[in-house]
């Protein structure tokens, strides 16, 4: 019976290979999210830039325009954590992806070896039983031979 005797490390790999993808999917859905709360604080901040103008084409008093303005510088500071944010996260996406092809690499060098160790394992198979086959054809064609040579 055929066994790989790396398939314990086959193992490891395949599993390896399996958090690292699972853990991609997360840095990809935590980036995604921050993406989305960049955008949302972009329209936000857009949105009381018009209503800051809106209020002072309208004469507003000085306070409402000075909360506006630092509601306004608020959310720019946001904006500005959130895309360093969003730049940690892509570095950490792109470690992650390497991380997850180094392992992918790692794993098919271990599945060819499998492969070429079951092709050299049934080629072992297959000239053993050619070697049976070819012994009992001689023996049969020696018994029948033999059974000629007897006297009747």
């Amino acid at each position: 019976m055929y066994r790989f005797s790396l398939q314990t490390v086959l193992n490891h790999r395949k599993h390896k290979e399996e958090a690292l993808q699972k853990e991609l999917s997360a840095k990809n859905a935590q980036l995604l999210t921050a993406r989305e709360e960049l955008a949302r604080l972009q329209s936000l901040k857009m949105d009381n830039l018009s209503a800051l103008q809106q209020k002072q084409r309208d004469g507003a008093s000085v306070s409402d325009i000075v909360l506006y303005d630092g509601y306004i510088r608020q959310i720019s500071g946001n904006l500005r954590d959130q895309s360093h944010r969003i730049t940690k996260l892509m570095r950490e996406f792109s470690e992650k992806r390497r991380e997850l092809i180094e392992a992918v690499k790692q794993r098919k060098i271990l599945d060819r070896l499998k492969e070429k160790e079951w092709a050299a394992y049934k080629r072992r198979l297959e000239r053993k039983e050619q070697i049976l086959m070819n012994e009992i054809a001689v023996s049969g064609f020696n018994r029948k031979k033999a059974l000629h040579k007897l006297p009747s």
